[in-house]
């Protein structure tokens, strides 16, 4: 924001003040000048103290009327310093005439009437003090006069009591110039600062709308091109197959498994992040429908077993017949993720894939023997491009199965529920609706009937089963 702006914005916070706090200024003046006359009626004439109460009134009547058509206009920015020009113009004539009647009205009365006019001055400018203030020459437009009344005023009386006075009088106004100008210019920075914030704000905004918008529109390019994207991962995996079915030397044999893992870990890596553009782009979408479990929960079980086999783990699956309501695609996913993380994660010991009911829903678990997580893992393990454990060559990744797992259960609907404990390893939930009642606790007839009361998903009891102790 340049000088002149933010000058120009200053001066209208100004006038916008001066404007609100014209009829307090207006109504104060006329309590004080009727407090003021009913004392000192009969004691000033009726010559000096009528004339002075009509263009007093006379004036705040103008004074009200400017304001209210002010209030109308439509042009302040362009007028604001013809309007602010005027309002300094209405003060010093107000100052004129309360130093032209304390002038007139000093002569006459007893001591205490005279400094009864003194005090009620200075209470005027008291008022105009945190009423003014805000634009400094209107209030020393009305200040300046009703100072030199008071201290001319004094003097003009004689005698060492209104000598004292005017002194007194003379130190007040010094040190109300000086706060004057001290609390004006506090004003006036505190106003320069909020506008400078507000401009920092704004462009911040529109910095940050502008990294959205680009952010959106890789992602959009992502998820419209994934099938191509994917493509050639998937003509490499093949090829890698075919290759694999063809006679080879024995010293060829293990390049050629080396270049399948990694074409392997290749696509994984590409999933994830087609899968996270996909989510940013918005394109991806919920399909709910009443779903069996026991299929679902077997496919996984047996993709992941060669997996979990060659590290040496024990997957146990209970898939009791259980129908849900959610998307079997997005749901799939999720549980993958979930089982590739927990047997990614595991050095030794068992993961367990199973369900159990929670009132009218069915939490589908996956519990592990792996690392496990202190508190502050948890907070962040669900975080974009975040691997809590160093990297290495059984866990090969770039920290996006969780964050697409937490994705896809908000774009469903499902909470997720998380129990670790460091050394003790973990058990991350998922809770779906259920469409009709059932048995949670069936056999499988998949082994689960071996497990250890403490892994049985549907084991009765407390939460307890998700913290576990391993």
């Amino acid at each position: 924001m340049s000088d002149d702006v933010q000058a120009r914005r200053v001066r209208l916070h100004q006038l916008a003040a001066l404007q609100r706090n014209t009829p307090f200024i207006v109504l104060g003046s006329l309590l004080v000048a009727a407090a003021q006359t009913g004392v000192l009626a009969g004691v000033v004439p009726a010559s000096r103290l009528g004339p002075w109460l009509a263009l007093l009134g006379l004036h705040s009547v103008l004074r009200l009327a400017l304001w209210r058509h002010t209030a109308r206009r439509q042009d302040w920015p362009a007028q604001v310093d013809a309007l602010l020009r005027r309002h300094t113009a209405l003060s010093l004539t107000s100052g004129l005439l309360w130093a032209g009647g304390a002038l007139a009205f000093l002569p006459h009365g007893q001591i205490e009437h005279r400094l009864l006019v003194i005090f009620m001055l200075a209470g005027m400018v008291s008022s105009s003090l945190h009423s003014q203030t805000i634009h400094l020459p209107a209030f020393m437009a009305f200040f300046l006069p009703c100072a030199v009344g008071s201290v001319g005023g004094s003097l003009a009386l004689g005698g060492p009591i209104y000598r004292a006075v005017a002194f007194a009088v003379f130190a007040y106004v010094l040190l109300t110039i000086r706060f004057a100008r001290t609390l004006n210019g506090k004003l006036v920075e505190s106003l320069r600062a909020r506008f400078e914030i507000a401009a920092l704000a704004e462009r911040l905004r529109e910095q940050k709308d502008a990294a959205e918008q680009a952010n959106m529109a890789k992602s959009r390019f992502l998820a419209a091109a994934s099938h191509d994207l994917r493509q050639p991962v998937h003509s490499l995996s093949l090829l890698v197959g075919t290759l694999r079915q063809e006679p080879l030397p024995d010293t060829a044999r293990p390049i050629v498994d080396h270049i399948g893992e990694a074409v392997r870990t290749l696509g994984m890596l590409f999933s994830s992040l087609l899968d996270i553009s996909r989510l940013d782009a918005g394109v991806m979408e919920a399909r709910p429908r009443a779903v069996a479990l026991r299929p679902l929960l077997t496919r996984l079980a047996e993709e992941a077993r060669p997996l979990a086999q060659a590290k040496g783990l024990t997957l146990h699956l209970h898939g009791p017949a259980l129908a849900v309501r959610t998307d079997p695609v997005l749901l799939e996913r999720i549980v993958r993720n979930l089982l590739s993380n927990a047997i990614r994660y595991t050095e030794r010991g068992r993961v367990v894939l199973g369900c159990r009911r929670r009132g009218a829903h069915i939490e589908v678990l996956v519990i592990d023997t792996g690392l496990g997580m202190t508190e502050e893992e948890q907070q962040r393990c669900f975080q974009e491009f975040v691997q809590l454990q160093p990297a290495s060559a059984e866990r090969q990744g770039i920290g996006l199965g969780l964050a697409i797992v937490q994705r896809l259960a908000r774009l469903l609907d499902h909470p997720l529920r998380m129990r670790s404990h460091p050394g003790h390893g973990t058990a991350v939930g998922i809770v779906l609706p259920t469409t009709a009642p059932t048995h949670c606790c069936s056999a499988a007839g998949d082994g689960s009937r071996s497990w250890p009361a403490r892994w049985n998903p549907c084991a009765s009891g407390p939460r307890k089963t998700m913290s576990a102790q391993r």
